[in-house]
């Protein structure tokens, strides 16, 4: 939101708002990023229904899903989503720890 104005997860969720960055400026990762390894650490230690999808072979979408898994997987399903407690489906994305 611009402007100083912000939004929570729940205003989110109720405006059918599917992502919510886990980072305030990227989306996008490495798989190979310390940022990225940093960032679900803090997820999951939060407890966030955090997944990563694959872009290509060394890029990751990361985000809460708002809406929940299901409703998401069908209306992006050209995407694989990973949730981020998955070990062996992040070493699948190339996310190692």
């Amino acid at each position: 939101m611009a402007h100083a104005k912000g939004a929570s997860r729940t205003l989110a969720r109720a405006r059918g708002v599917e992502f919510w960055a886990i980072d305030p400026v990227h989306l996008v990762y490495r798989t190979d990023s310390r940022r990225l390894r940093r960032r679900l650490r803090r997820c999951r230690a939060r407890g966030r229904p955090c997944f990563l999808a694959s872009l290509d072979p060394s890029h990751v979408f990361v985000a809460e899903v708002l809406q929940g898994l299901q409703e998401t997987v069908e209306r992006h399903p050209h995407l694989r989503f990973v949730h981020a407690d998955d070990r062996l489906g992040l070493e699948s994305l190339g996310v190692h720890f």
